[in-house]
């Protein structure tokens, strides 16, 4: 048989059936942990382990397996970077969520056991390590209750998707696992310092040991140790080493003395906004400019740089300066400069079209005299800049009202346009030839007359003229 009786025992769901209750069933002792511990059975113990540092191995090391060695491998782990211990027990007094004191069973989901302030702990602690340069996978949190779990998981998902891909488990769910960084949310702290089954030697054997790296303890000291031999050595082992307080000691990776230490969740802002330390970034940017945050360890790929933009625009011919932000694209100079158009106006246009000004530019009004050549009308021109468009005067339809007419009527569309003929009868006629038998719109059917004019003028003389002529 393979195994190891000091992991977690099997998940009875009957918490009278269990051996924490005492009552003598026992029905989650395996039988290997029988055979071990009640029968002496001879046994083989594998005494080199691979996984965690010598800071966290020596926890179980002097609590559970006396015997345990480290490999040479975990000797080379490199420190936490941000962090001034590699395990840290962060303690805390604050109440967990609407407390039981008869309450220690196992629990489900809605009767699971949650404390709000250690959330808030892990999401602060998270968001921090993040900032240092680690990858989402990289992080693991655990904790003993499954509402305890899933109200972090709640909490993660609010701030961004950064977050929200980090892993979150109960400690029954996570034997055998394992990851670089641990954040262990122990949930209990009450005024009966009643710790319920995180007391159970099992689980705080398998919370512990899972880390390879760091690993980064929230919870209530007091109600652990109390009564609880597990717990009390732990602390003690982690006590030497002053890695026990009430404020966790974080470091800044660009300056390794400045060390602060976060008492409460908002700290790590007022410490840490960016990650570093509250001094200012003294890196210079490719653009030239400093880089306008405090001290942080990520680089500068890809930062947009919002200070104004110092270059000169493309196809400039000034000295004019880009008015968009640093890190935009300055494209063409837009600056509105006066500039002499071919047509001999003045306009004020945008300076990367100054160097070579068009016609087309051109929206100045003119007053020309449309030139009287073929059907031209010869009305004044009064449209944009007669070189605006390339063309003359006169090649366009002239908008003026047309002064063509008969003794009919008059034409009503502008002077550009084709007239509608009139289709009257022709009302030419006199005493001697007759009347033209054709429409208005033709020429008449016969010649003018040329018969002496029968009219008499207002002078009382008779008309000189022939008929046909007006």
């Amino acid at each position: 048989m393979i195994g190891d009786h000091h992991q977690l025992r099997p998940k009875v769901n009957l918490y009278e059936l269990t051996w924490q209750s005492r009552k003598g069933f026992d029905i989650d002792r395996s039988l290997f942990e029988r055979l071990v511990e009640d029968r002496n059975a001879p046994t083989s113990v594998l005494r080199r382990q691979y996984r965690m540092r010598p800071e966290i191995s020596r926890l179980i090391r002097e609590t559970i397996y006396p015997d345990l060695l480290d490999g040479q491998r975990v000797l080379l782990y490199p420190p936490v970077k941000g962090m001034l211990y590699p395990v840290f027990f962060w303690h805390h007094s604050v109440p967990e969520d609407s407390f039981h004191p008869g309450d220690m069973r196992y629990q489900t989901q809605e009767g699971s056991k949650t404390n709000s302030h250690e959330v808030a702990c892990v999401i602060a602690l998270v968001t921090y390590l993040l900032q240092q340069g680690y990858a989402r996978d990289q992080i693991t949190i655990l904790t003993g209750y499954l509402g305890q779990s899933v109200l972090i998981t709640k909490e993660l998902k609010k701030l961004s998707a950064s977050k929200s891909g980090i892993r979150v488990a109960t400690v029954d769910n996570y034997q055998g696992e394992e990851n670089d960084l641990l954040i262990l949310s122990l949930v209990r702290s009450n005024p009966t310092q009643m710790s319920g089954f995180m007391k159970v030697e099992n689980r705080v054997n398998v919370l512990l040991s899972r880390a390879k790296q760091g690993m980064y303890i929230i919870g209530d000291k007091d109600t652990l140790t109390h009564r609880d031999a597990m717990w009390s050595k732990v602390v003690s082992i982690l006590s030497e080493s002053s890695c026990v307080g009430d404020a966790i000691p974080i470091t800044c990776q660009r300056h390794p003395k400045d060390i602060r230490c976060c008492r409460d969740v908002k700290d790590f802002k007022s410490f840490a906004l960016d990650g570093g330390c509250i001094l200012p970034c003294p890196t210079r940017l490719s653009c030239g400019h400093a880089c306008p945050r405090l001290c942080h360890p990520d680089g500068h790929e890809g930062f947009q740089c919002r200070q104004p933009c110092t270059r000169r625009p493309d196809q400039c011919q000034q000295q004019h300066r880009c008015k968009k932000l640093c890190f935009q694209a300055c494209g063409k100079c837009s600056e509105l400069i006066e500039t002499v158009l071919p047509c001999g106006h003045t306009k004020p246009i945008e300076c990367w079209r100054s160097a070579e000004p068009s016609r087309s530019y051109c929206a100045e009004k003119v007053t020309v005299l449309m030139p009287k050549l073929s059907n031209l009308c010869g009305h004044v021109c009064n449209a944009p800049c007669h070189q605006s468009n390339g063309t003359k005067c006169g090649m366009s339809f002239c908008q003026e009202p047309c002064v063509l007419g008969c003794q009919h009527s008059s034409c009503s569309k502008p002077c550009g346009y084709l007239c509608q003929p009139c289709i009257e009868l022709c009302d030419w006629h006199c005493e001697h030839a007759g009347r033209c038998s054709l429409l208005c719109l033709a020429p008449c059917d016969r010649l003018p007359c040329n018969e002496r004019c029968s009219k008499t003028l207002s002078c009382g003389h008779r008309c000189p003229s022939v008929c046909g002529e007006p």
